[in-house]
């Protein structure tokens, strides 16, 4: 299925603070985002699961929630990357996911904006875009996210 929107939505995303790594079996998550220089800042990230056949957009997360008179809070893209997915820390999220699929994980992510929220704009916004330009092409969310 073509994702015209969902590509044109992601094509607007700053590319200067942005990277990609390759998750699959036997990898330690935490060693691939410090290896990945995924940095303590805030953004969106985007999951894809490959397989020998297709290549599928999985799941649009964010990390930096801002808090009124605190600014954001803890998690940023290095360690929402570390936290739960579907009650599981995604350690293990993954590694069943790419064991029971006889896949790989391509897990892309962006920085939005300043961690004093001045410069770019907010997480929550920028995944609200990427939600709604993928639904505007499928009619769904992807697969791993359960509600929006």
């Amino acid at each position: 299925m073509e994702h015209k929107m969902f590509d044109d939505a992601v094509s607007k995303l700053p590319k200067s603070e942005s990277n990609s790594f390759i998750f699959q079996k036997g990898d330690e998550i935490r060693d691939l985002i410090r290896e990945h220089g995924v940095p303590s800042e805030p953004g969106v990230y985007i999951i894809y699961e490959i397989t020998d056949k297709d290549k599928e957009l999985v799941y649009i997360g964010k990390s930096g929630t801002w808090h009124r008179g605190e600014g954001f809070g803890k998690q940023m893209l290095d360690k929402r990357l570390l936290m739960k997915q579907d009650g599981e820390y995604r350690q293990d999220f993954f590694t069943k996911k790419v064991k029971k699929n006889k896949s790989k994980l391509e897990i892309h992510w962006y920085v939005t904006c300043d961690v004093d929220g001045k410069n770019g704009q907010l997480p929550a916004k920028v995944e609200s875009d990427l939600m709604q330009a993928y639904f505007d092409d499928t009619g769904e969310l992807p697969t791993w996210n359960n509600s929006f």
